[in-house]
């Protein structure tokens, strides 16, 4: 069983009352163990994203990443491909690199 750190360390001194020898594994929980309950929005976007990475992947474009755009639209008009990884990079000029 996981506990998150915070809880662990809250506990401590109680534990230790107990006189046991309990050693607890703490995890530390990000953004997504924090936040609320998924929505049918979040699950049908990332299926969507994992269909295009593997339609990508079938097709041999390994360049590309998977996007889904149209996103306020229903789900049955998103639109899924990919796009290029430099699409996404900005390329910054100075003049030590001239």
């Amino acid at each position: 069983m996981l506990i998150n750190k915070r809880w662990v360390f809250c506990c401590d001194d109680d534990i230790k009352v107990l006189a046991v020898d309990l050693q607890i594994p703490g995890l530390q929980l990000s953004y997504e163990g924090r936040c609320g309950l998924h929505t049918d929005f979040d699950y049908t976007y990332c299926y969507a994203l994992g269909y295009a990475a593997g339609a990508l992947l079938h097709a041999g474009k390994t360049v590309l990443i998977s996007s889904v755009g149209n996103l306020s639209a229903p789900v049955e008009e998103w639109t899924v491909g990919g796009t290029t990884l430099t699409v996404l990079m900005d390329v910054e000029r100075t003049e030590e690199s001239l």
